[in-house]
């Protein structure tokens, strides 16, 4: 195993002049980027990184807020184009094939960053399979738009069995996403699980978009576990031009728990013309809206599972009709929303979730058809030291006492507790909250401090001990809260209460 370790925002190249390039077992701390680029400088069509393979790379961060550094900061970069820079892709060349990503780790934890797993060009045949991405707004791109007079897609792409933690808040993309593809022909996207750390990620799981005038054909998304995302599935129009989406198969998801939005939905269909799109043995639960529909599409929802949402289908904005015969609806009675079936008329009369106009719905399916759905992801939780009455030992606290507890929060090399929201801040079992406003730049001064002399500042905070909910039967207590970027914290300490 090899470790690079550099100054804040260095970046790393390997220029890639022939087939059967390497790069295994290596650890890079606190990079740029770290670039894997072919025919970079050239206009010539020949092949420069086939057989390309990329496997047990751990890219990290060790300081907070390095990620952001000016601004361009990604994880691993795939560029097979005549030039590399953030914008610009270049001339067409021939497409680079057999390229493997394979159980990487991208660690971005310490701040949300952007492009986890980048990939530019035109590649037939990659895998990207077994990786780690955490933190990332957009984690795995394939971003073949360029433009102009850009014409090429990438074939033949299989994306499988990634875990990717997605960031809480936006770092300003255009495109955000866990999976993104665009301009991609011909792949898949099966067995993944995407989700995000605390509250939502502010756009999709997996985003499918068409581009220029290209027309997408036979993407297969398949088997996928996503949730706490704005969208389980995207299919946008952005870029799409006159492009169609064509046999796009959505099949055997989990698409739960979305939000953060008014128009969060498990499947969220806004592609314009005569598309062909379907979906089907899918689980669509506990969302705001199952399945949106917001252009004219031709599709087809069969078989799945679409229950305890808040809206069932909502496809008043689509033409012609979504058939959404053969689902079930959370009820034996079927959907509920009052409209009527285009087509036989049948009223929307259940205790099922809601359909609205434009949707077929008659027959539908008495009992659930699927099996039990798989969990989201658990939380991925930061555990921070604490020092609850710095100095003082036993830890002796007072339930019956209006008087204060101070709890600090240490610092050290992988944690700045500046990153700590401290309007997220509570303590004890009552969730007792700060006793002193640590919004007010004075105050929240005052309270940085460093209680331990270890050269790491601490972040010192005060309760009521009458209101932390303790009891003689407590020998713990624990601090909660989240930082600044949504990722939720825990401390505990021993105490002593009486």
């Amino acid at each position: 195993m090899s470790t690079r370790a550099g100054p804040p925002g260095f970046q790393i190249l390997f220029g890639v002049d022939g087939p059967g390039f390497t790069l295994q077992d290596v650890t890079v701390i606190n990079p740029l980027r770290v670039v894997v680029a072919a025919a970079v400088g050239s206009t010539d069509a020949t092949p420069k990184a086939d057989n390309l393979t990329v496997q047990r790379v751990t890219v990290t961060y060790a300081l907070v807020g390095l990620p952001t550094v000016v601004g361009t900061s990604r994880g691993l970069i795939f560029s097979a184009t005549s030039v590399f820079d953030q914008f610009n892709f270049g001339f067409v060349i021939t497409p680079t094939t057999g390229m493997q990503i394979l159980d990487n780790v991208i660690d971005s934890s310490v701040t949300p960053s952007i492009d986890g797993i980048d990939l530019r060009g035109h590649l037939d045949g990659a895998v990207i399979q077994g990786n780690t991405l955490i933190n990332y707004a957009d984690a795995i791109i394939s971003n073949n738009f360029g433009g102009g007079a850009q014409t090429f897609n990438s074939f033949n792409m299989s994306f499988l069995d990634n875990n990717i933690t997605m960031a809480s808040v936006s770092v300003g993309e255009f495109f955000e996403g866990g999976i993104i593809l665009v301009g991609v022909e011909n792949s898949v996207v099966r067995g993944n699980t995407i989700s995000t750390a605390s509250g939502f990620s502010p756009d999709a799981g997996i985003y499918v978009a068409s581009r220029n005038i290209s027309q997408t054909d036979n993407i297969t998304v398949e088997n996928n576990n996503v949730c706490n995302v704005r969208w389980g599935v995207n299919v946008n129009r952005d870029f799409q031009g006159g492009a169609l989406y064509t046999n796009l198969s959505i099949k055997g998801n989990t698409f739960s728990n979305t939000g953060g939005t008014v128009d969060s939905a498990g499947i969220r269909i806004d592609a314009a013309g005569g598309n062909t799109i379907t979906a089907m043995n899918n689980n669509i639960i506990n969302n705001p809206t199952g399945a949106l529909i917001t252009s004219s599409t031709l599709l087809t929802l069969l078989n799945n599972n679409v229950s305890g949402n808040a809206a069932g289908v909502d496809a008043s904005g689509a033409s012609p009709n979504v058939d959404a015969r053969s689902n079930f609806w959370g009820a034996a009675d079927g959907p509920s929303g009052g409209v009527l079936d285009p087509v036989t008329s049948l009223p929307a009369s259940g205790s099922g979730d809601s359909v609205s106009t434009n949707v077929r719905f008659d027959p539908f399916l008495a009992s659930n058809p699927l099996p039990p759905p798989p969990l989201c992801p658990p939380v991925d939780l930061i555990e921070v030291d604490i020092d609850i009455k710095p100095n003082s030992d036993p830890n002796s606290i007072n339930t019956n006492s209006m008087g204060k507890v101070p709890v600090a929060i240490l610092g050290s090399d992988t944690f700045d507790v500046t990153d700590v929201d401290v309007t997220t801040l509570t303590f004890g079992p009552s969730g007792a909250m700060p006793a002193h406003d640590l919004t007010d730049p004075v105050v929240y001064a005052a309270h940085l401090q460093d209680v331990n002399t270890d050269s790491f500042t601490d972040l010192v905070s005060h309760y009521i001990q009458k209101e932390t909910g303790l009891t003689s039967a407590d020998t713990e207590a624990c601090i909660m809260g989240e930082t600044i970027g949504g990722t939720p914290i825990e401390g505990c300490d021993a105490v002593r209460v009486k």
